[in-house]
């Protein structure tokens, strides 16, 4: 593999098919490789409009993605970067229990102000209860297994409360 900025003459190698010349569009993967990639790698698996709007956004490119994630999440504020690492455990959430698992006062104003402004929050049919996009969740995932254990075993604690409380034993479970 070499890329186009490198002075060397591939003419006479193609004929003797000791070299293949691809394109970006060689390279890419096709609507069908994109639903079928964030279908098996997300959860829960996107909606194959969704992944359609995310083939067209990266054209295909995998890594644009990662990429266009990434950007997602390095536009936060810090402060709602921290309380989205800390719900990602949560399949669905509602701003109460947000407010009641992290014990910041503000938290559930603020989830909901990124539901309303963002699309890493994604409100869900008949109340107030919402989920993080799948993209999202997994990346930040990853920012919640790295907290300290004990900070993760007390979110889990203050989540497992308000569940019970609220009589929804099996999420608490």
């Amino acid at each position: 593999a070499l890329r186009s900025d490198h002075a060397i003459n591939t003419a006479d190698l193609v004929p003797f098919g000791q070299c293949e010349v691809l394109t970006a569009a060689d390279t890419g993967f096709t609507l069908d490789e994109t639903v079928a990639l964030l279908r098996d790698r997300t959860t829960p698996p996107l909606d194959h409009e969704t992944a359609a709007r995310l083939h067209d956004l990266t054209e295909g490119w995998p890594l644009g993605i990662q990429l266009l994630l990434s950007r997602l999440l390095h536009d936060l504020d810090p402060e709602d970067d921290r309380l989205l690492g800390q719900l990602s455990v949560l399949e669905v959430m509602s701003p109460e229990l947000a407010t009641a698992m992290t014990g910041d006062a503000g938290a559930a104003d603020r989830l909901r102000r990124l539901a309303a402004q963002t699309s890493l929050v994604i409100a869900l049919e008949g109340g107030d209860w919402l989920r993080l996009h799948a993209l999202v969740r997994d990346e930040l995932r990853q920012r919640f297994d790295a907290l300290p254990e004990a900070t993760r075993n007390q979110l889990h604690r203050n989540a497992a409360r308000w569940l019970a409380a609220h009589d929804l034993p099996a999420q608490a479970a």
